[in-house]
């Protein structure tokens, strides 16, 4: 006789203790991926006072002011499927989540949990394809603003020394990095993910933050400046046979004249790749699918998850 497939189901686990059941929950709960890719979003430019040691401090302009781009306003978005499962579970993680320090809110429609965090000095910033020339004309774009045509800004300050892009940002324009080096000159570290990698940030969860994604740099080479024979260089090794490779060489190869003008000390391009895709946990569970199969389907990863660690 053909097995049906309530065979499969585990009907008595309603039955089992709470102090079991929440044990189950704790077990599937994720690790929070870090340091994260962050997509960039509009916004994050402020204007400060200079400190009156600063350079580009006049004593004689009563405006002062510095453009700082604050990176902390930055969020990423995660999407833990535990929450679908039953209303105990996704107890068990909005208590996880907040003694993680994740912020909660929920979606207007759904009404879903959606969990973020900030952006981290140790993450990095990813700039899409399509948000490249916001990017590159952001702050400029922040001077136009009412609050800063009349005052004027003396200092434009990006922190930031690593960002990722997409390796489509090179295909659209080879001198894209030279664009970045013109505009943010601390920049000194480039990570080059193909876009034919980075999963679709469609969820059931969709809200306006965007998907923060774990990630990966390439562990076998880089295309490092050296800066005491004015050339790159290769650290390990690169597939010359991998596209997003060799748009990524043929990229750096138009910044090298500036960076030999500028006797810049440290600047080198990476391959990264994803290592998650924003959804943090078992990712089996969907709004559709039934409590007793979302039930199911949490044991048999807790199974393998179980396997895995041995």
């Amino acid at each position: 006789m053909a097995a049906t497939v309530d065979t499969y189901r585990f009907h008595r686990f309603p039955d089992l203790p709470p102090e079991i059941r929440i044990q189950i929950w704790q077990e599937a709960l994720p690790e929070i991926p870090e340091p994260a890719l962050f997509p960039f979003q509009k916004g994050g430019w402020e204007p400060q006072p200079l400190a009156e040691d600063d350079e580009y401090y006049n004593e004689f302009d009563d405006s002062n002011l510095a453009l700082i781009f604050d990176h902390e306003q930055i969020k990423g978005r995660y999407f833990i499927p535990l929450t679908l499962v039953n209303q105990e579970a996704c107890d068990v993680a909005l208590f996880w989540a907040r003694e993680e320090g994740l912020e909660i809110t929920y979606t207007k429609t759904k009404r879903l949990p959606v969990f973020t965090r900030h952006f981290d000095i140790h993450d990095t910033l990813y700039i899409p394809a399509d948000k490249w020339d916001d990017f590159i004309d952001a702050p400029r774009a922040r001077m136009r603003e009412d609050d800063l045509l009349e005052p004027g800004v003396a200092r434009i300050s990006f922190t930031l020394t690593q960002l990722a892009i997409p390796d489509t940002v090179l295909q659209r324009n080879i001198s894209a990095l030279r664009d970045l080096m013109d505009n943010f000159a601390q920049v000194n570290s480039i990570l080059v993910l193909s876009e034919s990698e980075i999963p679709d940030s469609t969820s059931e969860c969709m809200d306006e933050i965007p998907l923060a994604r774990g990630y990966q740099a390439h562990s076998n080479g880089a295309y490092t400046w050296d800066n005491s024979v004015d050339e790159f260089r290769i650290e390990g090794s690169l597939d010359g046979k991998d596209p997003a490779t060799r748009l990524m060489i043929k990229g750096a190869g138009k910044v090298g004249r500036d960076l030999s003008d500028e006797d810049t000390p440290i600047f080198r391009v990476q391959r990264a790749k994803i290592t998650d895709i924003g959804v943090l946990g078992p990712t089996v569970f969907t709004p559709k699918s039934t409590p007793a199969t979302r039930t199911k389907r949490l044991l048999q990863w807790l199974r393998n998850k179980k396997k895995q660690g041995k």
